[in-house]
Order: structure tokens, then sequence, then C-alpha cells
């Protein structure tokens, strides 16, 4: 869920809106009724949150240019089709 607050009441309960950051509220700060900043989490040195997880899972999927593939040179002819 996000939370959107005013850059004002931001300054008055920011140990508040830090907690519910780190409990995985989305918080975003406000200026005149437009967001502005949003709180995010800072992962500790050496561990991976789920976003840094999802981008080296991404990273990890070979290019299909580095793929090799074999194609299948079976006449049509030699394939049994068994419809049963």
């Amino acid at each position: 869920m996000t939370k959107l607050v005013k850059l004002q009441d931001a300054k008055a309960n920011l140990s508040q809106l830090i907690r519910e950051a780190e409990a995985g509220e989305t918080v975003i700060v406000t200026r005149h009724g437009k967001p502005t900043v949003r709180l995010v989490v800072v992962e500790p040195e050496g561990e991976v949150g789920p976003v840094r997880m999802g981008i080296e899972t991404f990273r990890s999927i070979p290019k299909i240019e580095d793929l090799e593939f074999e194609r299948d040179r079976t006449p049509w002819g030699d394939i049994e089709l068994d419809f049963d």
C-alpha cells in the first residue's frame, strides 16, 4: 500500500515514516500536492534485496545469440502421429 505524506507532516513524523518504510510500506512525500520523494530501505552491504535479486537473475539468462540450437532434420514422412 502506498502512503502519501505532506512534507510538513513528514518532517514532524520522520521516525514513524522510517519505521513504516522498513516494514515494507511505500511512503511518498509530497510538496504542494505533487509526489517528490519516496522513502526506501537501504540494503546492508553484502545482502541482496528483491530488486537486486531480480536484476541478477535477469542478467544470468543467456542471450539468444549465445545459445546453440540443433535443427531436427527428421523427414516428415518418418514421424508417426498417434491420435487415439
